[in-house]
């Protein structure tokens, strides 16, 4: 009898979007109401943890914040909404998740309405 080692099982490293469709950076222009917008850049990881970046356009264009922590989901039957939980200032911590956005709720986990509404959406760019 050889003893032969059994040959190694490779498994290919799977993308972000196969094994955690969240996953990934989400951008977008938040409204502000002293300047141009607040350019707006979350990154989810495969590990439930988030970078959250923000750069000021117009009256505060020299701030630059960056914030971290994790990320905790609540799903239900109709949305999955996840919250960062972490040190990130005085930005809202809640989001739902739909197709390839992250739509900011305000202060109350509320979904905001109206003709701006749209301003308040992260568009998945990777």
């Amino acid at each position: 009898m050889s003893s032969q080692n059994p040959p190694e099982e490779r498994q290919e490293a799977s993308s972000p979007s196969e094994n955690h469709p969240w996953a990934g950076t989400y951008f977008g222009q938040l409204p502000f109401k002293e300047g141009d917008g607040i350019e707006t850049r979350i990154r989810l990881s495969e590990d439930s943890s988030f970078v959250f970046h923000t750069e000021y356009h117009g009256r505060n264009d020299a701030l630059e914040e960056e914030f971290t922590g994790k990320v905790v989901w609540e799903k239900s039957a109709s949305e999955t909404r996840l919250i960062l939980v972490g040190k990130i200032g005085g930005y809202p911590s809640q989001y739902l998740m739909q197709d390839s956005f992250l739509i900011q709720l305000d202060s109350k986990g509320q979904k905001i309405e109206g003709p701006v509404a749209e301003r308040y959406w992260l568009k998945r760019i990777k």
